[in-house]
């Protein structure tokens, strides 16, 4: 019974510290799994009137506009958006280039604590290539994926009628 008393001892011991090492890291940065994602990224990020202007007669790139707003007290950085109407999707801002208005494509988007960003028409805005939105009608969904953040899904509606 010495030798199984002594080794019952040492992975109780081990047993201890793994619990303890677990409880510890949960503290510090939030459950491991099971957590409520949703709840806390809306307290940080409010994403309101996304709409998508649908592509023109024999085009297939459409525009999307929304209003993101940063509850924070830290910048965040939108670093991508993906769609299932869409192969790819762009950050774009329109910038004047002598008399010529350019579009640019950005990486990200970084949205400082506590401010709004506009994407509206003639400024930042998405960009859906090769978009075909004839099978979401009642809206289009887009995931938004910020850095060292929950993604966030939202429902885009269609703001013009007509649809090729």
């Amino acid at each position: 019974l010495g030798f199984l008393g002594h080794s019952m001892k040492y992975f109780l011991t081990f047993l201890f510290c793994v619990v303890q090492i677990s409880c510890t890291a949960q503290e510090k940065f939030g459950p491991i799994s099971g957590g409520n994602d949703e709840s806390q990224i809306s307290e940080i990020i409010n994403v309101s009137s996304a709409y998508i202007n649908p592509p023109l007669a024999g085009r297939n790139i459409a525009s999307a506009y929304m209003s993101i707003q940063n509850l924070s007290n830290n910048k965040v950085n939108l670093i991508s958006i993906t769609s299932p109407v869409s192969q790819t999707i762009e950050i774009h801002n329109h910038i004047h280039d002598g008399k010529i208005m350019r579009m640019r494509k950005l990486n990200n988007l970084n949205i400082m604590a506590g401010e709004t960003v506009e994407l509206a028409q003639g400024g930042l805005h998405l960009m859906l290539f090769e978009a075909n939105l004839s099978n979401h009608l009642d809206g289009i969904p887009l995931l938004l994926n910020f850095e060292n953040l929950p993604s966030i899904e939202i429902t885009a509606i269609i703001k013009k009628e007509t649809i090729n």
